[in-house]
């Protein structure tokens, strides 16, 4: 519950000000929902999926999370959460 939102603010400080000022979204997925938190099997598994990412043009869905966290400012921040596949 803690570290989400802080992970998710540092993004939008660092990303999503500029993208959000071209109307542009931050897309956040995840790993961890697909295998847990296993340490370096979600840092392994990161990287597979970024180069399939890249390999197909699409930005897959974070599975499992039918409900973003609340403790996000998902409104204002200009993230995104990857709820269903986008166009890369």
């Amino acid at each position: 519950a803690l570290g989400d939102p802080i992970e998710a603010g540092a993004l939008s400080d660092v990303f999503a000000a500029s993208q959000g000022a071209r109307g542009h979204k931050l897309w956040l997925g995840s790993s961890k929902s697909n295998i847990g938190h296993a340490q370096a099997a979600a840092g392994v598994l990161g990287v597979i999926k970024m180069v399939l990412a890249l390999q197909h043009e699409l930005l897959p869905q974070t599975l499992h999370c039918q409900k973003p966290s609340r403790h996000i400012d998902w409104e204002s921040s200009g993230l995104e959460l990857l709820q269903e596949a986008q166009p890369w």
